[in-house]
């Protein structure tokens, strides 16, 4: 059986539910992400209160404020700079630092923050390839945020996500760009 991915254009990309989820703190329920003042502030109300609070007082970021976290809440905070793909797009990630952040964690959320990574419409339909913008209407959107582009590691991402199928069942086309068609009206 065939199983049929396409990329969505990265300018059609749209991470919402992750904004929601840090809106609503389901996953991250102890972070603040602050700092940068051209982007919205996430994370819990009372974290990001206190940030606030070391921010009057001391006038500080990262170190000073991860310390007043930790004297506040009575739980070690740390800080990590999220950086995305522009000089401006910046923030500061404040979390426990006894919820365990690995180096991959860490990578994978600010893709995410970021929206970096790259979202797919996948079908068993075949025709997926041949009609895209139809299927957008009918079928559910699959992100990867991992934005290695090797084809064999995005195969079972997306295997993983869709839940179907093994890897190499996955037929994936790759955005690549639009064509240009030049179009004349007789005088």
């Amino acid at each position: 059986m065939k199983i049929y991915a396409i990329q969505i254009p990265s300018e059609d990309q749209e991470d919402l539910c992750f904004e929601e989820d840090l809106e609503n703190g389901v996953f991250y329920p102890d972070i603040a992400i602050s700092g940068n003042r051209d982007f919205y502030e996430r994370g819990s109300e009372d974290i990001l209160n206190l940030v606030h609070e070391a921010e009057d007082e001391y006038c500080t970021q990262g170190d000073g404020i991860a310390a007043y976290l930790t004297e506040k809440t009575g739980r070690p905070y740390r800080y990590h700079l999220l950086c995305g793909c522009v000089q401006r797009e910046w923030n500061y990630l404040y979390y426990p630092d006894d919820d365990i952040w690995s180096d991959e964690q860490m990578d994978e959320f600010n893709t995410r923050y970021w929206n970096l990574g790259t979202e797919w419409l996948v079908s068993d339909d075949p025709a997926l390839l041949t009609n895209p913008e139809q299927s957008c209407e009918t079928l559910d959107v699959y992100c990867t945020h991992d934005p290695v582009y090797e084809p064999d590691a995005l195969r079972k991402e997306l295997c993983d996500a869709y839940g179907s199928g093994r890897p190499e069942d996955y037929v994936i086309r790759r955005f690549t760009g639009y064509k240009k068609i030049a179009q004349y009206t007789e005088l």
